[in-house]
């Protein structure tokens, strides 16, 4: 099932998931930073590096979304359906400890132990979403090109059960 956001047949959607990742991971860490430091500026990139792991993890969602709707069938739809949620509630917890950090409020106004609480209540889920993200590319063979184009890969439950029945 190959993906329809794709480039010269190259799925966009786990190609750009690292970089939301990586941003939201990044204000998690410069957040206790702060803590430990109480530098302002590990704040302060920790804030922006929250709003561009949100940005960026939204045009994610996008192109996820694009193969929801074009590539993912009955069989994916529970794990996919609940990938698409977990990440999406954890852009929301984002955006929701970004709106807490705004003015330097969590710094100052003695909320970061709350903005520290949303965030790693977050990666948790995305923890979760991209484990199942990769259920969907290695159980299911989502956005994967088989090696040969008429026949799409099984789960490997469903060869498991057909190799011990032989």
């Amino acid at each position: 099932m190959p993906s329809r956001a794709s480039i010269g047949g190259h799925p966009l959607h786990p190609a750009v998931v690292p970089v939301p990742i990586g941003f939201l991971l990044g204000a998690l860490l410069g957040n206790i930073v702060f803590t430990v430091t109480d530098i302002l500026a590990w704040y302060d990139v920790a804030f922006w590096a929250a709003w561009a792991g949100v940005a960026s993890g939204l045009f994610a969602a996008l192109l996820g979304f694009v193969d929801y709707v074009t590539v993912v069938g009955p069989r994916e739809r529970p794990a996919a359906t609940m990938h698409m949620l977990l990440n999406v509630g954890a852009l929301v917890l984002f955006a929701a400890a970004g709106m807490l950090a705004m003015d330097r409020g969590a710094a100052e106004g003695g909320e970061l132990g709350w903005l520290l609480t949303l965030q790693v209540a977050a990666l948790a889920l995305l923890a979760v979403g991209g484990w199942l993200g990769g259920e969907l590319v290695y159980r299911f063979g989502l956005a994967v090109h088989p090696a040969d184009p008429d026949r799409v890969p099984e789960p490997a439950a469903e060869r498991g059960q057909e190799e011990a029945r032989a």
